[in-house]
């Protein structure tokens, strides 16, 4: 009987409520970072296109900041989240 209970304990997915367990004030903070880097990459974008001599730092800027939305953007919808602690 005691090996069955531990094996049933480690069959057990473990529940994972993010984002809703988070204050707000977090989630607000991840979704401003979002918000201002993907804001930020279209201006680094625009930049970037209209000049007539495309410069490196201006497309390192723009992925810079594509990337940093994208994972902010994970981070506010709990993507690739399996345990809170």
């Amino acid at each position: 009987p005691g090996v069955k209970s531990q094996f049933t304990m480690a069959d057990e997915a473990p529940t994972v409520t993010f984002p809703d367990d988070y204050p707000n004030s977090v989630r607000h903070f991840l979704l401003i970072g979002f918000l201002g880097m993907f804001i930020g990459s279209i201006v680094f974008f625009y930049m970037g296109i209209s000049r007539k001599v495309n410069t490196v730092s201006h497309v390192l800027t723009f992925f810079i900041a594509a990337v940093a939305s994208c994972s902010y953007y994970a981070m506010w919808a709990g993507l690739g989240v399996e345990y809170k602690t």
